[in-house]
């Protein structure tokens, strides 16, 4: 007779807790498209596939240093340069062309003025961009793919 009571008690409690889910209904708050967030997300588009977005540090704007310019090894034809041919940023022929450094797909060359130094330029391979630093006013006066 226990086990009687005991099923009938099991039933009736499983009974009650299924009549007490919650059915109540929560509205999900709506999700509305506006014309800012898809700009906003066009505009992070355009700024990551901009190729002429390449940083330039504080240190490319610097000019080099007494040692660095001891090091570099004077350029008398830039003909050979392929980076200089399409550039009108400035005249590369008017100016003593140094080449500081050249290795691992990043080429700098320095153009000089008597001793005074003018004119720096960065070409890297890998992302076919040149930049050409302005450097008594230490300005970026290119930076772009050519």
């Amino acid at each position: 007779m226990n086990i009687k009571k005991l099923v009938a008690l099991l039933a009736v409690g499983s009974t009650l807790a299924a009549c007490q889910t919650d059915d109540t209904d929560v509205p999900e708050p709506e999700m509305e498209d506006t014309d800012e967030e898809i700009d906003t997300q066009e505009e992070e588009a355009e700024l990551d596939d901009d190729p002429a977005e390449f940083v330039v540090s504080d240190e490319e704007l610097e000019p080099y240093d007494e040692d660095q310019l001891d090091a570099a090894e004077p350029i008398d034809d830039l003909s050979q340069y392929e980076e200089f041919e399409g550039q009108d940023a400035f005249d590369p022929d008017q100016f003593d062309a140094y080449l500081v450094h050249d290795e691992g797909g990043r080429r700098e060359i320095v153009f000089m003025e008597e001793d005074e130094q003018i004119y720096k330029s960065i070409y890297i391979e890998e992302d076919n961009n040149l930049r050409i630093i302005d450097l008594p006013n230490s300005e970026v006066i290119l930076n772009a793919p050519i």
